[in-house]
């Protein structure tokens, strides 16, 4: 294979695995530790629990919140690529629900750096005002709108990947079964410990595509050349 191609595969193959692996982190390390990261219906508590996580920890939650908006839409191409030959709509509609799901990454990332900037400020009375009129802005809802396409997209192309054979049927039941975990985390008494091992199980799961994109996998066969197309042999020639 081509150096050029190996490096793009290299890379989609990377950030199959390192997304879902920013995103376990990312709440893992949450201040607020909660399903919601945070629950934005107690300000005051959400600021108090961002100074009260230890600096190392801090540091972690943001550069997790710096890697997820890159390299999460590049995560789904990479997994759609790999069964787009033998399960095209499974994989084109996994790669358009997980294109509309990880774009609202870069405004929730955006969300915890506002937060943690308003938390070193320390007039919670302003940070609170300042929360409702962001969240209650129209044009923030509709780009929020499409966050919940994630969960489907997993669903999708775990699916696609199965019925593609493209990686180890383990691997694609473990990147369906994430789905119910993460959304298990939601549920009245329920963990954010479950967050973390839904995207985890999606890491796992993700080890063989990224070994399959790395392989060149997901290159498209070369079809024969036709009949016509071939150069006539000359005479004396078989």
């Amino acid at each position: 294979m081509p150096a050029h191609r190996r490096l793009r595969y290299a890379l989609l193959g990377a950030s199959v695995v390192l997304a879902p692996l920013a995103l376990s982190t990312w709440f893992a390390t949450c201040p607020t530790f909660d399903a919601g990261c945070p629950d934005q219906t107690h300000t005051v508590a959400v600021l108090a629990d961002f100074r009260a996580l230890s600096p190392s920890l801090m540091r972690l939650f943001l550069w997790a919140n710096v890697a997820a908006p890159y390299l999460y839409p590049v995560s789904y191409l990479g997994l759609g690529l790999l069964a787009l030959k033998r399960a095209p709509w499974l994989a084109t509609l996994g790669i358009i629900f997980g294109w509309a799901g990880s774009i609202p990454w870069g405004l929730v990332a955006d969300q915890m750096f506002m937060l943690h900037a308003l938390s070193a400020v320390g007039h919670d009375t302003v940070a609170v005002a300042a929360g409702h009129n962001y969240y209650t802005t129209g044009q923030i809802g509709v780009f929020l709108a499409g966050w919940g396409g994630h969960l489907p997209a997993y669903v999708l192309l775990g699916l696609a990947l199965w019925r593609a054979r493209a990686v180890p049927r383990w691997a694609a039941a473990l990147i369906v079964a994430g789905v119910p975990l993460m959304m298990s985390a939601y549920f009245p008494g329920s963990s954010y410990l479950l967050q973390v091992a839904g995207y985890a199980l999606e890491a796992i799961g993700a080890i063989p595509a990224a070994a399959a994109l790395i392989r060149g996998r997901a290159e498209p066969a070369v079809a024969p050349a036709p009949d016509w197309a071939r150069p006539a042999a000359m005479p004396g020639n078989p």
